[in-house]
């Protein structure tokens, strides 16, 4: 349970952070780092280490691509990275999923909000050919202002919270 609440803490600091100033301190992630790898310790043993080292690598890898083409920040992949950490592949795969599911809530909602779906959807397309016919990965948000873009930390947040509920109940 301890474990569980400290990842909590630690999420609602960096989504705090995240929409005070649109970054997400590194000594916070190395605060989460070093304390999930305490429990790692804590609850494998010397196996521990091997899956802190898989589960911090993990998310990293999977979210290179996204992070070339500016649609996710580095700090949410560490904010990733911190949730491998604290929790098993399950878990961490569990809280992904929730996060990109209530993030593209937000963005919709954001989208028919503003009357923007149909120019966002035209822009999205434009980027997808462009990608294909050159073959080459670029930012996605040179065609976007700041303004477009979401605190990816409070998805992550709420999905985390969602996988919190699964487990308690």
């Amino acid at each position: 349970m301890l474990k569980y609440l400290t990842l909590l803490m630690i999420l609602f600091a960096a989504a705090w952070m995240d929409l005070c100033t649109e970054k997400i301190s590194n000594r916070l992630i190395f605060f989460g780092i070093g304390i999930g790898l305490f429990f790692q310790l804590k609850e494998h043993g010397a196996v521990g280490i091997l899956y802190f080292f898989i589960y911090i690598s993990i998310p990293v890898i999977v979210f290179y691509l996204l992070f070339l083409m500016h649609a996710l920040g580095a700090g949410d992949i560490k904010l990733f990275s911190v949730i491998g950490v604290f929790l098993n592949m399950s878990g961490l795969c569990r809280c992904v999923f929730l996060a990109f599911l209530f993030g593209a809530g937000i963005s919709l909602f954001r989208m028919v909000k503003e009357k923007s779906l149909r120019q966002r959807m035209k822009s999205l397309m434009d980027y997808a050919k462009r990608t294909v016919h050159t073959g080459q990965v670029t930012s996605y948000r040179s065609s976007r202002n700041a303004a477009d873009t979401i605190c990816f930390s409070v998805p992550i947040l709420m999905g985390y919270l969602c996988y919190l509920l699964e487990v308690m109940c």
